[in-house]
């Protein structure tokens, strides 16, 4: 799913031994040394391309000046300009759709770009607005004394061309045919023209039109040889073209190929972290750098919503403070400004930390350095210890506020080799003894990512005691792993994630009795389509898989084999190619244990035997994109033998192996930054003999995320206090709900605590109260106990019901009684037992 496809949704340890015998791994690496080693061609310079900043707008047929002000120069927290405060030299003006059809992945024909250039031209329209933003601006700076800034660059979108459209309008007095590559250039031109005229026709004198956008984000395979014939059309106007692909879109590094003056690279890590269900975490902003510097883009900053929460306001200092270090401040750049900066509060919150990050973009742009939000942890490699395994590493930091933040982060630089195994956080104990905190695994790196890359290990700094601690990071490599040693690079105390609880209830898995969520597309009709012995051949819509849609989140799969086997292999039959945006599963793994595991990471100690990275995929079958017969082919050559580029609905297999692994439970987890599709799971022995199962699945698959959703989501130990809506799970508020937790094992609980929120401003209301079950012995019992509410944060409310004394207890039912008005919304984050 492209970025700003998803953008548009989210709109609305030993004891510490000598130095000598140590190796300092905490390094904080200068600019100069940021970068590959290979050979690089460097960001794209200002005065080169004619703009140093741009600002993404987004606007229909309407926009407020307001709302373009703070983009152009910087104001205070009344609105008023600052002078001598110049902000974004560049706007990109875009729109997600026209006419209802989207503008980035729909079929537009000519009346749809011909009402784009009547509403964005029109009197008082969104070009007209910039012109006024920028005369107030230059008004300002002449107040002042200052000289003005030279004319903002203006850049305007134009439509995704999609080669399926064969019929796209009289241009120049021929019918266009998008599949065609003279059609193409031919309406890439026009347009041009067109825009061009209709700048002239205004004569704005604080604006100068710098050029085009291309809509779309990647280049997909079927486009790739028609896509230099736009460029073409666009330069034949004699104005220039601007491409800003998601992170590493198809096509990212071929830009100059296909005829693009100058290219800007998304990181997709604000759209993509744990807030938002994803995996990416900080590391991608220096992964981003190197690539991009490697291939002459730039990096975009991404900005949250209106950078409200603080893990919104950390993630956009990380972003600014990388840029500093990594040079990219200096080359071209684009800013998505999340709600828009100018209209959204930022500019005049009275929340200061909010504030802060619009000062601190005003303060990037002015060319200020940034100084990181990560909390520098400086470790040691310790002298190996008596009784430590030969995998095992250990790193020791003195002197570390683990109050400070919730999660470490290790970040390596492996270059293509992975480096995979566990990692144990630990803290050391009043008499010299070792706590344990929390665990990570890494079954394998991100595909995605060639250079730099990160572990995060989050603990509940409730935890822990105040002021400074001695920690341990001990970190095991896995038997297969590629490199031996970890390349650590840093490690950093990481503030961009929502605190974690220690919670009885880790691994849980919820079933939403009553409040279930509304059936979606490509579900397990069956429950048990993934295991009834049907693979697909026929591509993704034989009707015999089961999808889950391209938002940034990880989906899984819990196995039990009923009984402990020896494990030699596990198949998933998939699809992918990339047609309809279907592809193969995105870093898919595969861990063992004994006790039912839906996570790779948590609290306390790892019940995980062995983790399995799964194989690039096997491709066993090619056809015909779904619906794209109009789509370029080449004559005379079918799918048996046809490349990607015509031939992408493809069936095919990935397969974990590794040395056998004693076990009961498997789990399956993979990310989706795609749809993917499955169609059949396979389990055999060591032997190669089928072993039967049964199995869960941990986020529901369709083409929506529900708010109810059986799985992880209220046991991950992860909360919020304010929405996050990835990890929330909700209910209108006059609906009675009945959630079911089946613990992982046998437990004991003492308190019993619902993690919900008030937050008006979104229609959402904490409720007055909940019943909860325990089941022991088979039997429900109710539960009763002392009644206790804590506010937290932001709107974060705690209910607890405490004074408890149940044991073995195999199953938690909280019941929330929908007392509350219709109109509003009841939200949880997380169910904890302790």
């Amino acid at each position: 799913m492209s970025g700003k496809a998803y953008r548009s949704f989210v709109f609305s340890t030993v004891v510490l031994i000598s130095v000598a015998f140590c190796l300092l791994v905490a390094i904080s690496p200068a600019r100069a040394q940021s970068m590959s080693s290979e050979q690089s061609t460097g960001y794209p310079k200002p005065e080169a391309v004619g703009f140093h900043h741009a600002a993404l707008v987004y606007a229909d047929d309407q926009l407020d000046e307001r709302a373009v002000l703070p983009l152009f120069n910087r104001v205070d927290n009344t609105g008023k300009l600052i002078p001598r405060a110049s902000m974004f030299d560049a706007a990109v003006l875009l729109r997600f759709t026209i006419n209802g059809k989207q503008t980035d992945y729909g079929a537009t024909t000519l009346s749809d770009w011909q009402t784009l250039i009547n509403q964005w031209f029109s009197t008082g329209g969104p070009i007209d607005t910039f012109e006024k933003a920028a005369e107030q601006a230059d008004l300002a700076a002449q107040n002042a004394g200052t000289p003005q800034q030279s004319r903002r660059s203006i850049i305007v979108m134009m439509p995704w061309m999609n080669p399926s459209v064969n019929s796209f309008g009289q241009v120049n007095g021929s019918d266009r045919d998008l599949s065609s590559a003279q059609d193409r250039q031919a309406v890439a031109q026009w347009f041009a023209n067109t825009v061009s005229q209709r700048f002239s026709q205004k004569r704005y004198a604080h604006l100068a039109l710098w050029g085009l956008y291309r809509m779309r984000e990647d280049v997909p395979p079927y486009e790739q040889h028609l896509i230099a014939s736009d460029a073409q059309g666009v330069h034949n106007s004699g104005l220039k073209y601007l491409f800003i692909p998601y992170y590493k879109g198809l096509g990212w590094q071929s830009w100059k190929e296909y005829g693009f003056d100058v290219a800007v690279m998304q990181p997709s890590y604000a759209f993509r972290s744990p807030l938002d269900g994803g995996e990416v975490n900080a590391s991608r902003l220096q992964e981003t750098a190197v690539a991009a510097q490697k291939y002459g883009l730039g990096v975009e900053l991404e900005f949250r919503g209106c950078s409200r929460l603080a893990t919104e306001q950390v993630m956009a200092m990380q972003y600014l403070a990388s840029g500093s270090t990594y040079g990219y401040q200096d080359g071209v750049s684009a800013a998505f400004l999340g709600e828009g900066f100018g209209s959204c509060g930022i500019t005049t919150s009275s929340n200061p930390s909010q504030r802060s990050v619009y000062d601190a973009l005003a303060d990037y742009v002015s060319g200020k350095r940034i100084p990181s939000p990560d909390v520098d942890i400086k470790a040691v490699e310790a002298k190996r210890s008596v009784g430590q395994s030969d995998n095992q590493r250990m790193y020791v930091a003195r002197e570390v506020d683990l109050k400070k933040f919730n999660s470490i982060r290790i970040d390596f630089a492996e270059h293509q080799q992975y480096w995979q195994g566990e990692v144990q956080l630990q803290v050391q104990t009043a008499n010299g003894g070792w706590k344990q905190l929390a665990w990570a695994t890494r079954p394998r790196g991100d595909s995605l990512a060639d250079n730099i890359q990160g572990v995060v290990v989050s603990f509940d700094n409730t935890r822990v005691n105040p002021g400074k601690q001695t920690i341990r990071l001990i970190l095991t490599t896995a038997q297969r792993s590629p490199l031996s040693k970890p390349p650590i690079v840093r490690m950093v105390g990481d503030r961009s994630l929502d605190p974690v609880t220690q919670n009885g209830l880790a691994n849980a898995y919820t079933v939403v009795e009553s409040g279930k969520p509304k059936p979606a597309s490509y579900p397990d009709k069956t429950s048990h389509m993934l295991h009834d012995g049907e693979i697909s051949t026929a591509g993704w819509s034989s009707g015999r898989n089961v999808g889950w849609n391209s938002n940034p989140g990880k989906a899984v799969i819990n196995i039990d084999l009923g009984s402990v086997h020896r494990v030699g292999a596990v198949k998933v039959y998939t699809q992918g190619g990339s047609d309809a945006a279907v592809n193969w599963p995105l870093n898919p793994v595969a861990t063992f244990s004994n006790t039912p595991t839906l996570m790779d990471s948590g609290t306390g100690k790892s019940p995980l035997l062995a983790s399995w990275p799964f194989s690039t995929p096997h491709v066993i079958a090619k056809h015909a994109p779904v619906g794209g017969e109009s789509l370029p082919t080449v004559p005379g050559i079918s799918c048996l033998t046809a490349t990607e580029i015509t031939c992408t609905n493809q069936d095919g297999y990935i397969e974990a192996t590794g040395t056998p692994v004693e076990a009961r439970y498997i789990n399956i987890g993979f990310s989706t930054n795609s749809w993917a599709m499955l169609s059949e799971l396979q389990v055999v022995d060591s032997a190669g003999n089928p072993i039967d199962f049964s199995y869960r699945l941990a986020r529901a698959p369709g083409d929506l995320d529900n708010y109810s959703d059986d799985g992880l989501r209220l046991t991950d130990g992860r909360y919020t206090d304010d929405f996050a809506w990835k990890e929330i799970s909700g209910w209108p508020a006059n609906e009675a709900v009945a959630l079911r937790f089946d613990a992982a094992e046998p437990i004991d609980v003492n308190t019993i605590s619902v993690y919900t929120l008030n937050a008006g401003s979104y229609g959402i209301v904490a409720p007055t109260t909940f019943a909860a079950q325990v089941k022991i012995a088979g039997q429900w019992v109710d539960v009763q106990g002392r009644r206790e509410q804590t506010s937290f944060g932001s709107g974060g409310v705690r209910l607890d019901i405490a004074d408890l004394r149940y044991h073995q207890v195999t199953a938690v039912r909280i019941l929330l009684p929908g007392d509350r008005a219709g109109w509003a919304w009841t939200m949880i984050s997380e169910v904890k037992v302790e």
